[in-house]
C-alpha cells in the first residue's frame, strides 16, 4: 500500500514539473542537452494554469544550472500565457524563436525589446496585449505568424523589419490605435485580414517585392486615405479594402492581372477609378457601394474589359456584360447582360435605361441603390438564365415605377425570384406583353 501511495505520488510531482528547471523566477525546459540549448517555458503542466510572471523580466542570453551552462534560444508555447501582471520584456540576443501563444493576452505589457537573433513570431505570440504602444520588429525576422499581434488595440506605431518576407492572417487585426506602420522592403506576401480593422491607419505603403495583398487585407481601415502599391502587386484579394470609406483615389498598378470580389466596396470617399491594361480577371463588382464614384476607366490596351464609348462602367469584352457601373454610367448598346452587383449600393444612381441589347439581369444587379425612382427595359422581350433578376432591385426603396412592357418570355431556375423586395413605394410594373413564364 505504501509502494502504491508513493507511486501515485510520484506521477503528481512528475504531472506538476513539466518545466525542467528553475532559475532566478524563470521556468525553462531543455530543448538539446547536446547543444545545450533551452527555452523559456511557464510553470507546472498547463500553461493555463497558472500566472507566475510579473513586472519587469529580463530573459538572460545563458543560464547555469547544476554546473552546466545552457543557452536561451527560445521562448516556448505559451510561456507568458495570460500573465496579466507582467508589465516589460527584454528578449536576449541569443532567442530566435518565440513560440505561439508566448505572450497571449498579457494586458499589462507595455514594452517588449527584441533581440537581433529573432527570426520567427509564432501564432497569437502578442495577440491581446492591449497595453503595447509601439512595436519594433528587428531586421533578423523573416515570417510573423497568424494573429501575432491581433487585438492590441493600444498599438499606435509598428516598424517591420527588412528581413520579413511573410505577414501573416490577422497578424495586426483590430489594432484599432494603429496610425503608423513602417513595412520592411522584403516582405512578399500580406496575409488575409493582416490590418483589418485598423481604423487609425491612415496612409499604408505596399513594397515593391509583395505579389500578393490577401482577401480582406485592409479591410475596415476606415480612416485609410492613401495606399501606394509596389510595382511588384499582381493580384488585390476579395474584399482587401472593403469599407475604407475615406480612401479618395486609387492608383491599381499596370502590373496588376486579378482584382477580387469587392476588393474596393464601400469605398465611399473614392470618386474616379482607372483599371491598367494587364487586367484579366476582375471578380464580383469590385466597386459596389462607392457611393462617390462617377468616373471608371478601363486602359484602351486592355484585351479582356473595357469602357467603351467612355460609358463609365467596365465591361467584360467577350461576353459583352456589364461587370461594374456607377452613378454616372450610360449603359451602351451591346451590352447583354448586367452582373451581379454591378449597381449594387450606388446610392447616387437615381434612374436607368436598359438598351434592347440586354437579355439578363443578374442577382442583386441594382440592390440597394438608395435614389433610384424608375427603371426602364423599354425593348426587352426575353429573360432567360438560372437566377436572373433575383433580388435584381432589393431594397430600392425609392423605387416607383419599372417599365418592363415589352417582355414576353421569362425561363430560367429562380428568375425573378424576390426582385423587387423591400421595394417599398413601389406602385408600378408593366407586364403587359408577358405571355409564358418557364422557371422551375
Amino acid at each position: 500500500m505504501k509502494k502504491l501511495i508513493f507511486f501515485i505520488g510520484l506521477l503528481c510531482s512528475m504531472s506538476m514539473s513539466a518545466h525542467d528547471f528553475e532559475v532566478d523566477d524563470i521556468y525553462y525546459n531543455i530543448t538539446s542537452s547536446t547543444d545545450n540549448t533551452v527555452e523559456v517555458t511557464y510553470y507546472g503542466n498547463d500553461y493555463k494554469v497558472y500566472s507566475v510572471y510579473s513586472g519587469a523580466v529580463s530573459i538572460p542570453e545563458t543560464v547555469t544550472y547544476k554546473g552546466r551552462t545552457y543557452s536561451v534560444t527560445g521562448i516556448g508555447y505559451g510561456a507568458f500565457y495570460w500573465d496579466t501582471g507582467l508589465t516589460s520584456v527584454v528578449i536576449p540576443n541569443s532567442v530566435t524563436s518565440i513560440g505561439d501563444f508566448a505572450f497571449w493576452y498579457c494586458s499589462g505589457l507595455t514594452s517588449v525589446e527584441m533581440g537581433s537573433s529573432l527570426s520567427s513570431i509564432g501564432e497569437q505570440a502578442f495577440c491581446g496585449c492591449s497595453g503595447l504602444t509601439s512595436v519594433v520588429i528587428p531586421n533578423s525576422v523573416s515570417c510573423i505568424e497568424d494573429y501575432a499581434f491581433q487585438g492590441c488595440f493600444n498599438l499606435l506605431s509598428l516598424k517591420i523589419g527588412s528581413g520579413v518576407t511573410s505577414i501573416g492572417g490577422y497578424t495586426f487585426s483590430g489594432c484599432s490605435a494603429l496610425h503608423s506602420v513602417k513595412i520592411g522592403s522584403s516582405v512578399a506576401e500580406i496575409g488575409e485580414w493582416a490590418f483589418g480593422d485598423c481604423s487609425a491607419l491612415t496612409s499604408i505603403e505596399i513594397p515593391d517585392k509583395v505579389k500578393n495583398i490577401g482577401n480582406r487585407a485592409f479591410t475596415y481601415c476606415s480612416g485609410l486615405t492613401s495606399v501606394v502599391f509596389g510595382d511588384g502587386v499582381t493580384s488585390i484579394g476579395d474584399e482587401a479594402f472593403f469599407g475604407c470609406a475615406a480612401l479618395t483615389s486609387v492608383v491599381i498598378p499596370d502590373n496588376v492581372n486579378s482584382i477580387g470580389n469587392r476588393s474596393f466596396a464601400n469605398c465611399s470617399a473614392l470618386t474616379s477609378v482607372v483599371i491598367p491594361d494587364n487586367v484579366t480577371s476582375i471578380g464580383i463588382n469590385p466597386f459596389a457601394g462607392c457611393s462617390n464614384l462617377v468616373s471608371i476607366i478601363v486602359d484602351e490596351e486592355n484585351a479582356f474589359y473595357d469602357s467603351r464609348e467612355g460609358c463609365n462602367a467596365i465591361i467584360e469584352t467577350s461576353s459583352n456584360a456589364l461587370v461594374a457601373g456607377c452613378q454616372s454610367t450610360i449603359i451602351p448598346d451591346g451590352v447583354t447582360s448586367i452582373g451581379s452587383y454591378a449597381f449594387a449600393f450606388c446610392s447616387g444612381l437615381d434612374s436607368v435605361v436598359i438598351p434592347n441589347s440586354v437579355i439578363n439581369i443578374r442577382s442583386y444587379a441594382f440592390q440597394g441603390c438608395s435614389s433610384l425612382t424608375a427603371a426602364s427595359f423599354p425593348a426587352l422581350t426575353t429573360v432567360s438564365g438560372n437566377n436572373a433578376f433575383y433580388y435584381a432591385f432589393f431594397a430600392c426603396n425609392r423605387l416607383t415605377s419599372v417599365d418592363l412592357s415589352s417582355l414576353a418570355t421569362v425561363s430560367g431556375a429562380g428568375a425573378f425570384n424576390y426582385a423587387f423586395r423591400n421595394c417599398l413605394a413601389l406602385t408600378s410594373v408593366d407586364l403587359s406583353s408577358l405571355a409564358a413564364i418557364d422557371v422551375n
